[in-house]
């Protein structure tokens, strides 16, 4: 029995697209669209490195000297980054996942693990990752409006989008005992999506207490050439700025005029980026480009932060794109965090396509 650094392996197909995920950290280890990788992975016989496709809970990014105060007790985590003494990337990425479904649909998959408690983070949650593969939906002619009828009102729009950067109304779990933010994409399968990779991450507090969290992802997009010739748009109106000694946070800075501004699609070039962006809007995508090709890789998600990596720790051959729940700190600073009281859940979502 061979048994790999990145534990039993599952293959997903369906649409076109293929993935690969792993028992350790419930990974995602590989994703193709006919034959061509859209995310940077890893062979079978390696352990992950600089967080390729791992999933980060209870907080993404880092927490400052792993320190921080919930409900009135101070709490220290092991520092996992030591040589900038910060905990980073959550408890989870060297976890052993367990399969939950019974692999009767070849084009899906749910993975669990259950957090005990750890030394910082007393408390205990049940995490669930669904993998789900979409056929790409062709692009449809847009259709003229449609005369209303004599009598008729026409329904004006309902609701609108909750601006980034807002704390999660933790404190007032709708009737399902779901955190979700207005406008999320739907679960898979829904019209909403546009075909492709959709994960959906959950964590349920099973413990007696309420508990801080967040949750991150760390895929990388790649169209299989160096970033610095790639095209990249996105739409994030500010950046978090943080120190270069210990990448600790110091505050937001608009990125119009600045090197970070790519909300017009242009050229990565040589700029190096590790910062968190917010000012996303309600649902918000990345787009790497081959400029000569035309060849794409996506990735759409609602979360208020995100984290991008020009991708030094692997040759700048990918883009690291983060969805994160709350930015770098959030466990000191309360900005965005998640508090999940018993029995409460929260469900995050984000989408890879072409």
């Amino acid at each position: 029995m061979n048994v790999f650094p990145s534990g039993e392996q599952w293959v997903l197909q369906g649409g076109g697209y293929e993935a690969t995920v792993v028992s350790v950290g419930g990974g995602l280890r590989r994703l193709t669209y006919d034959g061509r990788p859209i995310l940077l992975g890893y062979g079978e016989d390696e352990a992950a490195h600089a967080g390729i496709g791992q999933h980060l809970f209870p907080w993404p990014n880092r927490i400052t000297d792993g320190q921080y105060t919930f409900d009135g007790t101070d709490q220290q985590l092991a520092l996992t980054e030591p040589a900038r003494k910060n905990a980073i990337h959550g408890l989870t990425r060297w976890a052993t996942w367990q399969r939950l479904d019974d692999g009767s649909d070849p084009a899906a998959l749910a993975v669990g693990h259950r957090l005990h408690d750890h030394p910082g983070y007393p408390h205990q949650l049940d995490l669930r990752l669904d993998y789900r593969l979409d056929a790409p939906t062709p692009p449809t002619s847009p259709q003229p409006p449609s005369s209303p009828q004599s009598g008729s009102p026409q329904t004006p729009p309902s609701g609108s989008p909750q601006q980034p950067g807002t704390p999660q109304q933790s404190g007032s779990p709708q009737p399902t005992a779901s955190h979700q933010r207005p406008g999320s994409p739907q679960l898979p399968g829904s019209p909403q999506l546009s075909g492709g990779l959709t994960v959906i991450a959950t964590a349920t507090n099973i413990g007696r207490n309420s508990a801080p969290y967040g949750y991150g992802a760390h895929p990388y997009l790649t169209v299989g050439r160096p970033i610095d010739e790639c095209v990249l748009e996105f739409t994030a109106t500010d950046r978090l700025e943080v120190s270069a000694d210990r990448m600790a946070p110091i505050g937001l800075t608009p990125v119009a005029g600045s090197p970070y501004d790519f909300r017009s699609a242009r050229t990565i070039g040589t700029t190096t980026i590790d910062n968190a962006f917010t000012g996303l809007g309600a649902e918000w995508s990345v787009t790497l480009s081959d400029p000569d090709t035309g060849t794409r890789s996506v990735l759409t998600s609602d979360t208020p932060w995100m984290q991008l990596f020009t991708g030094e720790a692997v040759g700048r051959t990918a883009l690291a794109v983060e969805p994160m729940t709350c930015p770098p700190d959030a466990f000191r600073t309360g900005q965005d965090l998640v508090v999940l009281k018993p029995g409460e859940s929260h469900t995050t979502t984000f989408q890879v396509s072409i």
